[in-house]
Protein backbone atom coordinates (compact mmCIF):
# COMPACT_ATOMS: atom_id res chain seq x y z
CA UNK A 1 0.00 0.00 0.00
CA UNK A 2 1.12 4.17 -0.38
CA UNK A 3 1.08 5.76 2.83
CA UNK A 4 -0.83 8.87 1.82
CA UNK A 5 2.05 11.30 2.47
CA UNK A 6 1.81 14.27 0.17
CA UNK A 7 -1.91 15.39 1.13
CA UNK A 8 -0.69 19.07 2.76
CA UNK A 9 -0.91 20.52 5.87
CA UNK A 10 -4.45 19.90 7.95
CA UNK A 11 -5.47 20.52 11.34
CA UNK A 12 -8.89 19.45 12.85
CA UNK A 13 -10.43 21.14 14.74
CA UNK A 14 -12.43 18.34 17.04
CA UNK A 15 -10.19 14.59 16.17
CA UNK A 16 -7.37 15.28 18.23
CA UNK A 17 -5.65 12.92 15.96
CA UNK A 18 -6.20 14.56 12.62
CA UNK A 19 -3.15 16.65 11.80
CA UNK A 20 -0.73 16.42 9.28
CA UNK A 21 2.52 18.17 9.15
CA UNK A 22 3.66 19.17 5.99
CA UNK A 23 6.88 22.18 6.35
CA UNK A 24 9.08 23.26 3.93
CA UNK A 25 7.64 20.55 1.24
CA UNK A 26 5.67 20.88 -2.03
CA UNK A 27 3.09 18.24 -2.53
CA UNK A 28 3.08 17.63 -6.06
CA UNK A 29 0.94 15.33 -8.35
CA UNK A 30 1.61 14.23 -11.56
CA UNK A 31 1.52 11.00 -14.04
CA UNK A 32 3.11 8.70 -16.14
CA UNK A 33 1.21 6.70 -18.95
CA UNK A 34 -1.58 6.62 -16.90
CA UNK A 35 -0.53 6.04 -13.60
CA UNK A 36 -0.81 8.88 -10.91
CA UNK A 37 1.85 9.43 -8.55
CA UNK A 38 2.26 12.14 -5.69
CA UNK A 39 5.58 13.29 -4.47
CA UNK A 40 7.01 15.75 -2.07
CA UNK A 41 9.40 18.52 -3.38
CA UNK A 42 11.45 20.73 -1.28
CA UNK A 43 11.01 24.78 -2.05
CA UNK A 44 13.85 26.79 -3.33
CA UNK A 45 16.37 28.30 -1.18
CA UNK A 46 17.83 31.84 -0.71
CA UNK A 47 20.91 32.67 -1.65
CA UNK A 48 22.18 35.93 0.09
CA UNK A 49 22.85 38.63 -2.66
CA UNK A 50 23.51 41.53 -0.26
CA UNK A 51 22.43 43.72 2.98
CA UNK A 52 20.48 47.16 3.40
CA UNK A 53 21.47 48.53 7.02
CA UNK A 54 19.99 45.95 9.74
CA UNK A 55 16.63 46.57 10.11
CA UNK A 56 13.83 44.63 8.90
CA UNK A 57 12.26 45.12 5.39
CA UNK A 58 8.80 47.12 5.66
CA UNK A 59 8.14 47.11 1.82
CA UNK A 60 9.77 46.65 -1.79
CA UNK A 61 7.93 47.96 -4.85
CA UNK A 62 9.78 47.93 -8.46
CA UNK A 63 10.04 51.32 -10.88
CA UNK A 64 10.75 50.04 -13.86
CA UNK A 65 12.91 47.14 -13.98
CA UNK A 66 15.02 48.34 -10.39
CA UNK A 67 13.87 47.07 -7.22
CA UNK A 68 13.72 49.81 -4.22
CA UNK A 69 13.14 48.85 -0.75
CA UNK A 70 12.16 50.13 2.55
CA UNK A 71 13.90 48.71 5.33
CA UNK A 72 13.77 50.21 9.28
CA UNK A 73 13.52 54.15 8.25
CA UNK A 74 15.23 53.92 4.69
CA UNK A 75 14.84 53.49 1.24
CA UNK A 76 17.21 51.54 -0.40
CA UNK A 77 17.71 51.20 -4.03
CA UNK A 78 19.24 47.18 -5.12
CA UNK A 79 21.60 47.62 -8.05
CA UNK A 80 22.41 44.96 -10.69
CA UNK A 81 25.19 44.23 -8.73
CA UNK A 82 23.20 43.84 -6.13
CA UNK A 83 24.49 46.47 -3.97
CA UNK A 84 22.83 49.15 -2.87
CA UNK A 85 22.22 52.58 -2.38
CA UNK A 86 20.49 54.51 0.19
CA UNK A 87 17.86 56.93 -1.37
CA UNK A 88 16.52 59.36 2.08
CA UNK A 89 14.74 58.37 5.09
CA UNK A 90 11.13 56.90 5.36
CA UNK A 91 9.63 57.85 8.73
CA UNK A 92 7.38 55.19 10.97
CA UNK A 93 7.90 51.19 11.75
CA UNK A 94 4.96 49.51 10.49
CA UNK A 95 4.33 47.94 6.54
CA UNK A 96 4.18 50.42 3.70
CA UNK A 97 1.70 50.68 0.88
CA UNK A 98 3.93 51.29 -2.71
CA UNK A 99 2.97 51.71 -6.71
CA UNK A 100 4.91 52.88 -9.16
CA UNK A 101 4.23 54.24 -12.35
CA UNK A 102 7.03 54.57 -15.30
CA UNK A 103 8.81 57.72 -13.54
CA UNK A 104 7.45 58.11 -10.05
CA UNK A 105 7.27 55.11 -6.92
CA UNK A 106 4.41 56.42 -4.60
CA UNK A 107 5.24 55.19 -1.37
CA UNK A 108 2.55 55.54 1.55
CA UNK A 109 2.74 55.19 5.05
CA UNK A 110 -0.58 54.53 6.07
CA UNK A 111 -2.43 57.73 7.68
CA UNK A 112 1.26 59.03 8.47
CA UNK A 113 2.45 60.16 5.43
CA UNK A 114 2.96 59.86 1.31
CA UNK A 115 6.88 59.76 -0.69
CA UNK A 116 7.07 60.32 -4.22
CA UNK A 117 10.68 59.52 -5.59
CA UNK A 118 12.30 59.92 -9.09
CA UNK A 119 15.28 59.36 -10.67
CA UNK A 120 15.43 63.24 -11.45
CA UNK A 121 13.76 64.57 -8.56
CA UNK A 122 14.98 62.79 -5.65
CA UNK A 123 12.44 61.47 -2.62
CA UNK A 124 9.87 64.10 -1.94
CA UNK A 125 7.34 64.65 0.92
CA UNK A 126 4.10 64.71 -0.65
CA UNK A 127 2.92 68.34 0.25
CA UNK A 128 -0.20 69.17 -1.02
CA UNK A 129 -3.16 70.31 0.80
CA UNK A 130 -5.09 68.15 -0.35
CA UNK A 131 -3.38 64.93 0.40
CA UNK A 132 -2.12 66.34 3.97
CA UNK A 133 -6.21 66.68 4.63
CA UNK A 134 -6.88 63.04 3.23
CA UNK A 135 -3.75 61.08 4.46
CA UNK A 136 -3.78 57.97 2.22
CA UNK A 137 -3.85 54.38 3.50
CA UNK A 138 -2.85 52.27 0.57
CA UNK A 139 -1.77 53.18 -2.75
CA UNK A 140 -2.49 52.35 -6.77
CA UNK A 141 -1.58 52.85 -9.67
CA UNK A 142 -3.56 53.04 -12.82
CA UNK A 143 -3.53 55.42 -16.44
CA UNK A 144 -1.07 57.95 -15.39
CA UNK A 145 -3.07 58.17 -11.94
CA UNK A 146 -1.93 57.08 -8.64
CA UNK A 147 -5.27 56.14 -6.56
CA UNK A 148 -5.52 56.44 -2.66
CA UNK A 149 -8.36 55.45 -0.18
CA UNK A 150 -8.99 56.50 3.01
CA UNK A 151 -11.88 54.75 5.25
CA UNK A 152 -14.29 56.46 3.28
CA UNK A 153 -12.88 57.98 0.28
CA UNK A 154 -11.03 56.92 -2.93
CA UNK A 155 -9.07 59.91 -4.92
CA UNK A 156 -6.25 60.09 -7.29
CA UNK A 157 -2.95 62.45 -7.93
CA UNK A 158 -2.83 64.69 -11.21
CA UNK A 159 -2.13 63.19 -14.69
CA UNK A 160 1.62 61.93 -14.35
CA UNK A 161 2.12 63.65 -11.13
CA UNK A 162 1.99 61.82 -7.68
CA UNK A 163 2.92 65.50 -5.92
CA UNK A 164 -0.22 67.61 -7.06
CA UNK A 165 -3.86 66.73 -6.25
CA UNK A 166 -6.98 67.95 -6.95
CA UNK A 167 -10.08 68.79 -4.19
CA UNK A 168 -12.53 67.31 -6.24
CA UNK A 169 -11.01 64.35 -7.49
CA UNK A 170 -12.50 62.22 -5.48
CA UNK A 171 -15.03 59.25 -5.23
CA UNK A 172 -16.61 57.30 -2.43
CA UNK A 173 -18.25 53.66 -2.39
CA UNK A 174 -21.51 54.08 -4.00
CA UNK A 175 -23.94 50.68 -3.10
CA UNK A 176 -23.09 49.39 0.27
CA UNK A 177 -21.45 52.57 1.58
CA UNK A 178 -18.83 50.47 4.13
CA UNK A 179 -15.59 51.41 5.15
CA UNK A 180 -13.09 51.44 2.88
CA UNK A 181 -10.13 48.68 3.40
CA UNK A 182 -7.89 48.60 0.31
CA UNK A 183 -7.47 49.01 -3.47
CA UNK A 184 -6.14 46.93 -6.21
CA UNK A 185 -5.88 46.89 -10.16
CA UNK A 186 -5.88 43.32 -11.74
CA UNK A 187 -6.54 42.79 -15.56
CA UNK A 188 -6.06 47.13 -16.00
CA UNK A 189 -9.28 46.85 -13.53
CA UNK A 190 -9.78 49.32 -10.44
CA UNK A 191 -11.42 47.32 -7.14
CA UNK A 192 -11.79 49.34 -4.15
CA UNK A 193 -12.07 46.99 -1.16
CA UNK A 194 -14.71 47.54 1.56
CA UNK A 195 -15.31 45.68 4.86
CA UNK A 196 -18.41 44.10 3.58
CA UNK A 197 -17.96 44.90 -0.41
CA UNK A 198 -15.49 44.74 -3.13
CA UNK A 199 -16.77 47.63 -5.81
CA UNK A 200 -14.97 47.52 -9.42
CA UNK A 201 -14.43 50.64 -11.01
CA UNK A 202 -13.90 52.26 -14.66
CA UNK A 203 -11.91 55.36 -16.34
CA UNK A 204 -14.59 56.93 -18.00
CA UNK A 205 -12.37 60.17 -18.77
CA UNK A 206 -13.54 63.49 -19.12
CA UNK A 207 -13.58 66.83 -16.59
CA UNK A 208 -13.63 65.73 -13.33
CA UNK A 209 -13.06 62.50 -11.36
CA UNK A 210 -13.14 59.70 -14.23
CA UNK A 211 -13.85 56.96 -12.07
CA UNK A 212 -16.95 55.43 -11.70
CA UNK A 213 -18.85 52.36 -10.23
CA UNK A 214 -19.39 49.66 -12.79
CA UNK A 215 -23.24 49.05 -12.27
CA UNK A 216 -23.98 45.36 -11.25
CA UNK A 217 -20.68 44.45 -10.51
CA UNK A 218 -20.37 44.64 -6.97
CA UNK A 219 -18.62 41.72 -5.16
CA UNK A 220 -20.55 40.84 -1.93
CA UNK A 221 -17.62 39.81 -0.38
CA UNK A 222 -15.30 42.10 1.97
CA UNK A 223 -11.71 42.79 2.50
CA UNK A 224 -10.72 41.98 5.87
CA UNK A 225 -6.33 42.75 5.65
CA UNK A 226 -5.52 45.40 3.37
CA UNK A 227 -2.01 44.08 2.85
CA UNK A 228 -3.79 40.49 1.87
CA UNK A 229 -5.45 41.45 -1.55
CA UNK A 230 -2.76 40.54 -4.01
CA UNK A 231 -2.39 39.73 -7.27
CA UNK A 232 -2.44 36.04 -8.15
CA UNK A 233 -2.93 33.30 -10.33
CA UNK A 234 -4.09 36.26 -13.07
CA UNK A 235 -6.41 37.71 -10.86
CA UNK A 236 -6.66 38.57 -7.21
CA UNK A 237 -6.84 37.09 -3.66
CA UNK A 238 -7.38 38.33 -0.51
CA UNK A 239 -8.20 37.63 3.38
CA UNK A 240 -12.00 38.47 3.51
CA UNK A 241 -15.66 37.61 4.26
CA UNK A 242 -19.46 38.44 3.32
CA UNK A 243 -20.89 40.36 6.08
CA UNK A 244 -21.04 38.20 9.20
CA UNK A 245 -19.16 35.75 7.89
CA UNK A 246 -15.74 34.64 9.43
CA UNK A 247 -12.81 35.63 7.40
CA UNK A 248 -11.33 33.21 5.24
CA UNK A 249 -8.50 33.26 2.52
CA UNK A 250 -10.30 33.76 -1.16
CA UNK A 251 -9.41 33.81 -4.80
CA UNK A 252 -11.61 36.03 -7.05
CA UNK A 253 -12.48 33.74 -10.28
CA UNK A 254 -14.96 36.27 -12.04
CA UNK A 255 -18.23 36.65 -10.10
CA UNK A 256 -18.02 35.22 -7.20
CA UNK A 257 -14.70 34.66 -5.28
CA UNK A 258 -13.57 31.09 -4.48
CA UNK A 259 -12.78 29.84 -0.84
CA UNK A 260 -9.24 28.50 -0.82
CA UNK A 261 -8.60 27.72 2.75
CA UNK A 262 -9.24 24.56 4.57
CA UNK A 263 -10.25 24.03 7.83
CA UNK A 264 -6.65 24.17 9.32
CA UNK A 265 -5.82 27.59 7.19
CA UNK A 266 -9.42 28.71 9.25
CA UNK A 267 -8.56 27.82 11.80
CA UNK A 268 -5.60 29.85 12.19
CA UNK A 269 -7.59 33.17 11.13
CA UNK A 270 -10.12 32.29 13.83
CA UNK A 271 -7.75 32.19 16.43
CA UNK A 272 -6.25 35.83 15.84
CA UNK A 273 -7.82 39.27 16.84
CA UNK A 274 -9.17 42.18 14.76
CA UNK A 275 -6.11 43.70 14.77
CA UNK A 276 -3.82 40.72 14.23
CA UNK A 277 -5.82 39.90 11.11
CA UNK A 278 -4.79 43.61 10.22
CA UNK A 279 -0.71 42.65 10.43
CA UNK A 280 -1.74 39.57 7.99
CA UNK A 281 0.13 40.13 4.45
CA UNK A 282 0.35 38.07 1.42
CA UNK A 283 3.06 37.26 -1.36
CA UNK A 284 2.98 35.27 -4.45
CA UNK A 285 5.31 33.67 -6.63
CA UNK A 286 5.72 30.94 -9.33
CA UNK A 287 8.23 28.18 -10.07
CA UNK A 288 7.92 24.61 -11.57
CA UNK A 289 4.67 24.77 -13.04
CA UNK A 290 3.44 25.69 -9.53
CA UNK A 291 1.30 29.26 -8.21
CA UNK A 292 2.24 30.02 -4.83
CA UNK A 293 0.02 32.19 -2.74
CA UNK A 294 2.29 33.16 0.79
CA UNK A 295 -0.01 34.01 3.50
CA UNK A 296 1.83 35.89 6.00
CA UNK A 297 0.24 35.59 9.45
CA UNK A 298 1.58 37.07 12.60
CA UNK A 299 3.50 33.44 14.03
CA UNK A 300 3.76 31.27 11.14
CA UNK A 301 3.22 31.59 7.27
CA UNK A 302 1.02 28.86 5.20
CA UNK A 303 1.29 28.51 1.32
CA UNK A 304 -1.24 27.72 -0.97
CA UNK A 305 -0.39 26.28 -4.42
CA UNK A 306 -3.23 27.15 -6.86
CA UNK A 307 -2.11 23.88 -9.46
CA UNK A 308 -2.67 21.16 -6.37
CA UNK A 309 -5.24 23.17 -4.26
CA UNK A 310 -2.69 21.98 -1.36
CA UNK A 311 -1.16 23.82 1.56
CA UNK A 312 2.12 23.59 3.40
CA UNK A 313 3.62 25.70 6.08
CA UNK A 314 6.71 27.84 5.33
CA UNK A 315 9.59 27.76 8.31
CA UNK A 316 13.03 29.62 8.43
CA UNK A 317 15.88 29.93 10.96
CA UNK A 318 16.00 33.07 12.45
CA UNK A 319 19.29 35.12 12.93
CA UNK A 320 20.37 33.01 15.92
CA UNK A 321 19.78 29.85 14.70
CA UNK A 322 16.04 29.03 15.91
CA UNK A 323 13.22 27.69 14.07
CA UNK A 324 11.01 30.89 13.30
CA UNK A 325 8.21 32.03 10.60
CA UNK A 326 9.26 32.34 6.64
CA UNK A 327 11.73 34.53 6.68
CA UNK A 328 10.65 36.66 3.89
CA UNK A 329 8.49 40.46 3.82
CA UNK A 330 8.87 40.83 0.08
CA UNK A 331 9.03 38.94 -3.06
CA UNK A 332 10.13 40.94 -6.46
CA UNK A 333 11.19 39.60 -9.95
CA UNK A 334 14.62 41.24 -11.33
CA UNK A 335 17.49 41.03 -12.99
CA UNK A 336 16.86 37.72 -14.18
CA UNK A 337 15.86 36.71 -10.27
CA UNK A 338 13.00 36.06 -7.68
CA UNK A 339 14.66 38.39 -5.36
CA UNK A 340 13.36 38.39 -1.53
CA UNK A 341 13.58 40.50 1.27
CA UNK A 342 14.16 39.78 4.95
CA UNK A 343 11.34 40.06 7.46
CA UNK A 344 14.22 40.42 10.39
CA UNK A 345 17.44 42.03 8.89
CA UNK A 346 18.01 44.26 5.93
CA UNK A 347 19.15 40.70 4.37
CA UNK A 348 18.15 40.51 0.78
CA UNK A 349 18.25 37.28 -1.71
CA UNK A 350 17.86 35.09 -4.32
CA UNK A 351 15.23 32.73 -4.22
CA UNK A 352 16.24 29.88 -6.18
CA UNK A 353 15.77 26.33 -6.82
CA UNK A 354 20.05 26.22 -6.98
CA UNK A 355 20.32 26.85 -3.19
CA UNK A 356 19.68 24.12 -0.56
CA UNK A 357 19.93 26.47 2.16
CA UNK A 358 18.48 29.72 3.32
CA UNK A 359 21.16 32.51 3.87
CA UNK A 360 23.61 29.47 4.57
CA UNK A 361 21.20 28.14 7.27
CA UNK A 362 19.90 24.44 6.91
CA UNK A 363 16.41 23.95 6.22
CA UNK A 364 14.45 21.78 8.36
CA UNK A 365 11.85 19.81 6.44
CA UNK A 366 8.70 17.97 7.90
CA UNK A 367 5.85 15.99 7.17
CA UNK A 368 4.08 13.26 8.47
CA UNK A 369 0.62 11.15 6.54
CA UNK A 370 -2.69 11.82 7.59
CA UNK A 371 -3.86 9.01 10.12
CA UNK A 372 -4.86 5.68 8.57
CA UNK A 373 -6.28 2.38 9.98
CA UNK A 374 -7.06 -1.40 8.26
CA UNK A 375 -9.73 -3.05 7.34
CA UNK A 376 -12.04 -2.50 9.81
CA UNK A 377 -10.68 -0.47 12.26
CA UNK A 378 -8.35 -2.86 13.31
CA UNK A 379 -4.76 -1.95 13.85
CA UNK A 380 -1.75 -2.02 11.42
CA UNK A 381 1.94 -3.06 11.66
CA UNK A 382 4.76 -2.53 9.23
CA UNK A 383 7.94 -5.08 9.17
CA UNK A 384 8.93 -2.69 6.02
CA UNK A 385 8.93 0.79 4.63
CA UNK A 386 10.10 2.00 1.61
CA UNK A 387 11.08 5.55 0.80
CA UNK A 388 12.05 6.82 -2.50
CA UNK A 389 13.77 10.17 -3.05
CA UNK A 390 16.55 11.95 -4.89
CA UNK A 391 19.74 11.54 -3.43
CA UNK A 392 23.44 12.90 -4.22
CA UNK A 393 21.74 16.81 -5.20
CA UNK A 394 22.47 18.13 -1.71
CA UNK A 395 25.06 20.48 -0.59
CA UNK A 396 24.75 20.28 3.90
CA UNK A 397 28.63 20.74 5.02
CA UNK A 398 27.50 18.17 7.63
CA UNK A 399 27.05 15.27 5.32
CA UNK A 400 29.43 14.07 2.59
CA UNK A 401 28.20 14.48 -1.25
CA UNK A 402 27.45 10.83 -1.24
CA UNK A 403 24.50 11.26 1.40
CA UNK A 404 22.94 14.29 1.06
CA UNK A 405 19.38 14.02 -0.59
CA UNK A 406 17.00 16.40 -2.11
CA UNK A 407 13.35 16.15 -0.46
CA UNK A 408 12.02 14.44 -3.83
CA UNK A 409 9.84 11.67 -2.26
CA UNK A 410 8.68 10.05 -4.96
CA UNK A 411 6.88 6.73 -3.22
CA UNK A 412 6.94 5.81 0.33
CA UNK A 413 5.37 1.82 0.81
CA UNK A 414 4.53 -0.07 3.08
CA UNK A 415 4.90 -4.30 3.22
CA UNK A 416 3.59 -5.71 6.29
Amino acid sequence: MDLPFATGYYVDDIIAAGRVECTNAIPEFYTIGDVPYKKLRRPPGIEELGTAGTKATRGAWNLGDVPYEVAGNTLYRIESDFTNTTIGTIVGTGRVSMAASSLELCIVVPGVKGYIYSVSGGLVEITDATYLANLSLQVAYKDGYFLHVTDSKLFKSNLNDGTTYDALDFASAEVLPDKITSIHVSRNQLYVGGVETIEPFQNIGGSGFPYIRIPGGVIPMGVKAKFSLVEYARTFAFIGGAKGEVPSVYLFTGSVPEKIANNAIDLIITALTDAQRQTIYCTTYAENGGFFLNVHFPEQVMTYDRSTGLWHERTSKNVQGSQTIWRVAAILQAYGKTIVFDNQSGLYGDMTCGCFTEYGDSVKRVFSTIPFKGQNGNRISFSEMEIVMATGTGTDPECSADNTADLAIASCAVAG
